[in-house]
């Protein structure tokens, strides 16, 4: 969806098939988010910890280091996402 979106034509196409099914402008029922994203932050400041209840003198461990959750780990990327009428 999002190559065909970014394509040169992606947006006049949307259009045009929307034109079909609304009243009025069909870029008015249009919105795309594009939003970076990554899974774990590489600033210190903004990590997550797991902090055991348990064994209060034990030390926290961040998140991202725990095996159950590294397997999400990734660089950041970029998310586009098409919000159009239910019909289109």
């Amino acid at each position: 969806m999002q190559e065909f979106i970014e394509r040169a034509d992606g947006h006049s196409r949307i259009h045009a098939e929307l034109k079909k099914l609304v009243t009025g402008e069909p870029q008015f029922y249009v919105n795309l988010d594009d939003a970076d994203f990554a899974m774990f932050s590489s600033v210190p400041s903004e990590h997550a910890y797991f902090i055991d209840l348990v064994e209060m003198n034990a030390p926290a461990s961040r998140v991202q280091d725990h095996s159950d959750f590294r397997v999400h780990w990734r660089e950041g990327g970029r998310n586009v996402r098409l919000f159009v009428p239910r019909e289109g």
